[in-house]
């Protein structure tokens, strides 16, 4: 899209419907339509003629260019409904040029709004051209006509009168053909009539027709799933699986296309007598169709569903039937959807039952709550995933002789794989250190502030001249920032560093952020470039915090000590008994041990990115995470995430002062959510200025919150204890009547 054009009005915003009503309205996945691209102005042909003005000479200007049409997603759609009413469109032509040398106006671009997950293809040549499956996403496919040149453009020494001018260029049209392909998290399949439509809308707000007769459902069907109160997936309930789906029987292939995209299968299994035949026979007649289809399908993660668990004689049948899909390597999940109960598959004897709560018709817990294995859960969760921010540790990438080039270059090659995949990568990375301390004769860690300066200032060029190298082999630019607790401090500068990271981003560049090691003093400590990836995280809004270690994941004590230490997978919420688990020692290469990375993981989750911990001295663990593989550590988002601004209070705001409360200031500010007013303060400590960050002390000296004041340490020394309204009387003026408005003001954890 060219600048300084302003986007035509939305074609089909007035269209937009919640997935969950597709009932309420017709589902249409494919439609052919014919666009066309604006055509350029036509150049201007005029002579300069004024009053006094001897030899005014050709003035003619150039014609518009011609709009553009772009496909943009609209994440509230779900259907292609409006464009099977609307098949021709044209993007406007560009103005025709003027006299006095002055430009014709560019014709509006064309955007057409599409549901996430829709494929266009050009119809003629059956060539792909754009998928389009995330919010907001935009891509220009067909151009608009350049605008046709003026006389004026065709002077010369030897024409000093051109009486030539160019017509505009016609724009692109073509015949587009645009196929949906739902984009689900989790997919439910089997045969009609097995319970699919029950369960999704008993899951979620979807509203499917039920009944009890096969092909109720006529088309595919979305609902989003809430569990754990903070998360969320969306399930797709794909209609129409009979043998011979694949080869057009029943609803036929049509909606097969729909189950490409999902993550995990749950497939349901009637085991009542309304099913005729063999459930197994069954179940292996749904895989067979979906290998037909798409041999990748089988490849999928799959989940057995056993429903109707509110019939006796289904609840007779279920331990033989689970331990028959277990024999096959399949998890089971016995579901009565009617009364909303669940068994798994942990204590088939047993037959535990576990109640799905139910709140305004979502579910509050239901994968927190099955027995789903690991690697299925953060498919789910990384599916989520754009941007990701990478710490890599000194371990990782040097050994005692200095920096290791070749892993290095492995971890570039799959830096490039996650680019390639659509993924948004910023590198925190520590090392350089590492890489110039044997210049300087070193062999241990340096242990004097100058020589952590003296050998950060040698090997940060050439840390930075590994990356870049390795990066080039596979087209990408490297760019560094170089940060101190400081910049990010300011609010401004900041800023100030996100807008810049975020262009990096935008303009296809990996950013590599170093700590400024040669410039500070008390930054080169203990585990800060752990702290710095945590703060990157929330710098630039990414989903996810990786931290390449040179161990395995978090353990439950420190593995190097303890070979019988067993390794975590899974970690919902940081508690000071987790805390208690992480030993304080550091490496021989590192600034920081375990500890460090289980305080960057506790920031960045409650700025609600997850965090994963894993060995970055494995070749390709990286890609392995992404796939979905059970390594590591994975630290969940928390449950109730931070504001970026509040995150950025809470983490990297230096405090200058402390201010000590009384019980009921204290009461008011950390339970009820008030600001701090001045009469709640019985003392204070520290110099500080006004919208410097300050801690909320009890008057034992004990933080409960942090926030930024609005006065000064001079000025409250002045009016502690003292009502708000006789603030003006004493200074002379107000910044308002709270100290600490409960805007800038954050809870400690």
């Amino acid at each position: 899209m060219r600048s300084g054009k302003r986007d035509k009005p939305s074609l089909t915003s007035h269209f937009a419907l919640h997935a969950s009503r597709f009932t309420n309205m017709k589902f249409i996945d494919e439609v052919k339509i014919q666009v066309k691209a604006g055509d350029g102005g036509r150049g201007c042909l005029s002579f300069r003629r004024e009053k006094f003005v001897p030899l005014g000479g050709p003035d003619g200007g150039d014609g518009g260019q011609g709009g553009d049409v772009l496909f943009r997603v609209d994440a509230g759609l779900s259907t292609l409904l409006d464009l099977r009413y609307r098949q021709h469109l044209k993007a406007g032509n560009g103005a025709p040029g003027m006299g006095k040398n002055r430009h014709g106006k560019n014709g509006e671009d064309l955007v057409v709004t599409v549901p996430p997950g829709t494929l266009v293809f050009d119809d003629e040549t059956g060539e792909q051209l754009a998928d389009l499956v995330a919010a907001d996403q935009q891509v220009c496919l067909l151009k608009g006509g350049r605008g046709g040149r003026g006389n004026a453009r065709f002077q010369t020494a030897t024409n000093r009168a051109p009486r030539h001018t160019q017509p505009g260029e016609p724009g692109e049209e073509r015949l587009l053909r645009l196929e949906l392909k739902l984009l689900a998290d989790v997919g439910l399949v089997g045969l009609p009539n097995a319970g699919k439509s029950t369960l999704i809308s008993s899951l979620s707000a979807a509203r499917p027709k039920i009944a009890d007769y096969p092909f109720t459902t006529l088309v595919p069907n979305l609902g989003v799933v809430k569990y754990g109160d903070f998360r969320s997936f969306v399930m797709a309930d794909i209609p129409g699986l009979v043998e011979g789906a694949s080869d057009g029987h029943g609803l036929g292939a049509r909606f097969l296309r729909h189950i490409e995209r999902t993550n995990l299968f749950l497939h349901l299994v009637d085991l009542s007598a309304l099913q005729e035949g063999d459930p197994l026979a069954h179940f292996d007649t749904i895989n067979q169709e979906l290998a037909h289809y798409n041999p990748e399908l089988t490849e999928r993660p799959m989940l057995v569903v056993l429903t109707k668990q509110d019939i006796t004689e289904v609840r007779e049948q279920t331990p033989a039937m689970r331990r028959e899909f277990e024999a096959r390597g399949f998890s089971t999940l016995a579901v009565s959807a009617v009364t909303r109960s669940f068994k798994n598959s942990i204590d088939c004897t047993g037959q535990q039952t576990l109640t799905v709560v139910q709140t305004r018709g979502r579910v509050s817990s239901f994968f927190q709550q099955l027995s789903f294995r690991t690697r299925e859960m953060r498919t789910i969760l990384l599916a989520h995933v754009k941007r990701v921010v990478i710490k890599i540790g000194s371990g990782v990438i040097s050994d005692p002789g200095g920096l290791d080039i070749e892993r290095i270059t492995n971890l570039c090659a799959d830096v490039h794989q996650l680019r390639e995949r659509g993924y948004e990568v910023i590198l925190v990375s520590s090392g350089a250190i590492a890489a110039g301390k044997a210049d300087l004769g070193i062999t241990g860690k340096p242990q004097t502030i100058p020589l952590k300066q003296a050998a950060a200032a040698i090997g940060q060029s050439r840390l930075m001249r590994a990356y870049k190298e390795a990066l080039r082999g596979h087209g990408l630019v490297a760019a560094q920032v170089l940060l101190t607790r400081d910049d990010l401090a300011n609010r401004r500068r900041y800023l100030n560093a996100r807008n810049t990271l975020m262009t990096l981003l935008e303009h296809d560049i990996v950013p590599i952020i170093n700590e400024n090691d040669t410039v500070v003093i008390d930054e080169i400590r203990f585990g800060d470039n752990d702290n710095l990836s945590a703060m990157a995280t929330n710098l630039v809004e990414a989903q996810l915090l990786v931290i390449l270690s040179d161990v395995d994941g978090f353990f439950d004590r420190d593995p190097r000590n303890h070979p019988e230490a067993q390794l975590i997978s899974e970690i919902e919420r940081i508690t000071p008994e987790i805390e208690a688990m992480a030993g304080d020692e550091d490496t021989l290469l590192g600034t920081g041990g375990m500890i460090t990375k289980l305080k960057a993981a506790k920031r960045a989750t409650l700025y609600g990115a997850g965090t994963a911990i894993i060995n970055g001295r494995t070749p390709h663990n990286l890609l392995y995470l992404f796939d979905g593989h059970e390594l590591g550590t994975y630290f969940l988002p928390a449950r109730d995430p931070m504001a970026a601004r509040k995150h950025w209070i809470a983490f990297t705001k230096k405090p200058k002062g402390k201010l000590m409360l009384d019980a009921g200031a204290q009461t008011a500010v950390a339970e009820r959510g008030k600001s701090l007013l001045p009469s709640g303060i019985r003392q204070l400590d520290g110099h500080f200025e006004r919208g410097d960050a300050v801690r909320l002390c009890d008057l034992e000296g004990q933080e409960f919150a942090k926030g930024v004041t609005n006065y000064s340490s001079a000025e409250l020394q002045r009016i502690i204890g003292r009502n708000t309204r006789e603030i003006t009387q004493i200074l002379g003026y107000q910044y308002g009547d709270e100290v600490v408005h409960r805007n800038n003001l954050v809870i400690s954890t």
